[in-house]
């Protein structure tokens, strides 16, 4: 098993997200997202976007 996963599995996570960087273009990075527990998947154009629609997952669970 990979070391990194069963660190994960042994915190308390508000979600989990497997990122896949497709491209690197205008200093920074295209790609998808993809959520563990919903297999939800969305395509972003930049490293903000990203953290953005991330951001936005975390303030809906704590809600």
């Amino acid at each position: 098993m990979d070391d990194n996963l069963s660190i994960l599995e042994d915190t308390k996570a508000i979600g989990k997200f497997v990122v896949t960087i497709k491209n690197k273009q205008n200093g920074t990075w295209q790609g998808i997202v993809e959520w563990i527990d919903t297999g939800k998947k969305h395509c972003f154009r930049s490293a903000l976007e990203l953290i953005n629609l991330i951001n936005e997952t975390i303030e809906e669970k704590k809600e």
